[in-house]
């Protein structure tokens, strides 16, 4: 049984990653569109800050879908394994 709760934590914590990474990915998308608008008014300094931090939104999307790939590979292995109780 303990296996079975460490297998269902391991999908929700995927699925809770993948969906941190989605909001990040919408917030780096209007960050983005914030600072190309702002540099278009003039505005090169805050515009570059914003990229800046839209960056670092992006490195953390990617790393939680890297997380979140090594969670449903691990979830899948847990799946597909031989059940400790049966014959070999």
């Amino acid at each position: 049984m303990v296996d079975m709760e460490s297998g269902r934590e391991v999908t929700m914590r995927a699925h809770a990653l993948t969906i941190w990474a989605a909001a990040r990915e919408r917030a780096v998308d209007e960050l983005s569109s914030r600072a190309a608008r702002l540099a278009g008014e003039g505005q090169k300094d805050e515009a570059a800050g914003i990229r800046a931090a839209a960056r670092l939104l992006r490195v953390r999307a990617i790393q939680e879908r890297a997380e979140a790939a090594a969670c449903w590979a691990d979830a899948v292995s847990r799946a597909c394994a031989p059940c400790r109780t049966s014959p070999q």
